[in-house]
């Protein structure tokens, strides 16, 4: 994983240029060059336990309940194929209830469309830097964190230490803090998962996401939106992020080209997908053209794709853990 990631970081360079850092005389010939200021963003998908009108339609009980997975399925493996083929890149990140569906019908004449893979190893094993597979818990049921990650490890998939969503707003009811502590351990096994970065900033019912783009480590509950150095939690901004919208994608870019952003430095952006609309007409089409869309902008350079753990290794190698926090302007 770390030899892909760092041959990717190095076309990363090669591609579009490394500068180095202006802010002193350093003579130094191994001075630590900065990269330019670039937007790095990444497709991410959610899909749901039930009480999400979606995800119920795709994994409610019923006679037809493995039918209604299968179109599904199908669709997230062309969705999937889109993202290779425009050489994008997509986080995948899934609740337990959709990988139990995996578990149950991913088998026989299944398997034939996913190179005799289940659904979660197929994607984890794209061509590299295109698709990660990430844990997202809404922590019900019985499942936590660590119940998601054993569960995507078993299928195949790699650990990526992401938590893919979590709650921050407001301070009193935070789960994020945890993940500082320590690794957590699995309510259903002995698997312990250790958070290292948090994507997906949330409020309850959404309704006061602290909106941001760029990497940080946060200060505390009260402070979410507050670099301390001290910390080694991660945080990657979204920014606004959807749904199947590149709105702060382009906000951002606007920004970039009008010399609001600071120099040399790394902001983040993700654009939401919902998993389990894919297999609705017409929604592929829609992936389709956030790619086409974006393609123009990728040509620049100033906007690039990369999933969430090699955005991390970019801003770590290129940008030498700068921290950056721009909040949306709601």
């Amino acid at each position: 994983m770390r030899i892909r990631k760092v041959s990717f970081i190095m076309a990363l360079c090669l591609g579009v240029g490394c500068t180095r850092s202006q802010d002193s005389g350093d003579t130094d010939t191994d001075a630590v060059q900065l990269a330019p200021t670039r937007i790095y963003g990444t497709l991410v998908s959610h899909n749901e336990t039930m009480g999400n009108e979606p995800c119920d339609r795709v994994l409610e009980a019923g006679a037809d309940q493995e039918e209604r997975y299968l179109a599904n399925r199908e669709a997230t493996v062309a969705a999937a194929d889109i993202v290779v083929a425009a050489e994008a890149a997509w986080d995948w990140q899934s609740d337990w209830l959709y990988l139990e569906r995996v578990v149950e019908y991913d088998k026989g004449n299944v398997l034939e469309s996913t190179d005799g893979k289940n659904l979660v190893q197929y994607l984890a094993e794209q061509p590299p830097n295109h698709i990660i597979v990430d844990p997202h818990s809404h922590e019900k049921a019985g499942y936590n964190y660590s119940d998601v990650a054993a569960l995507l490890v078993g299928l195949g998939a790699p650990d990526t230490g992401i938590v893919g969503g979590f709650v921050a707003n407001p301070p009193e009811e935070e789960d994020w803090t945890r993940f500082r502590e320590g690794p957590i351990v699995a309510l259903q096994s002995e698997y312990e998962f250790s958070g290292t970065v948090l994507w997906g900033a949330g409020s309850k019912r959404h309704s006061d996401d602290p909106l941001a783009s760029g990497i940080w480590r946060p200060k505390d509950a009260e402070h979410f939106l507050e670099d301390d150095p001290s910390q080694s939690l991660l945080s990657i901004g979204s920014y606004n992020m959807g749904p199947e919208t590149i709105v702060g994608v382009m906000t951002l870019l606007e920004k970039l080209r009008n010399g609001e952003l600071e120099e040399n430095r790394l902001y983040t952006v993700g654009i939401m997908v919902r998993q389990c609309n894919l297999d609705l007409a017409g929604q592929l089409d829609v992936i389709q053209g956030i790619v086409d869309d974006l393609a123009p902008e990728v040509e620049t350079g100033d906007f690039v794709w990369a999933t969430l753990p090699d955005i991390i290794e970019i801003w770590e190698q290129q940008y030498q853990s700068e921290p950056v926090i721009l909040e949306y302007e709601k």
